[in-house]
């Protein structure tokens, strides 16, 4: 069973962007874009 939880997405101007998944603690991701970050996050799991 795959467990769901919400992500948050932030970016600092455009220059790089995060994922923070608030449920799992110390759980992020950075990327160069908003696609490297989701999959970074999706490599983690």
């Amino acid at each position: 069973m795959k467990r769901r939880s919400p992500a948050i997405l932030h970016t600092d101007d455009g220059i790089g962007y995060g994922v923070t998944i608030p449920d799992l603690p110390g759980c992020f991701t950075t990327g160069d874009t908003l696609v490297q970050a989701a999959e970074q996050l999706i490599e983690k799991r």
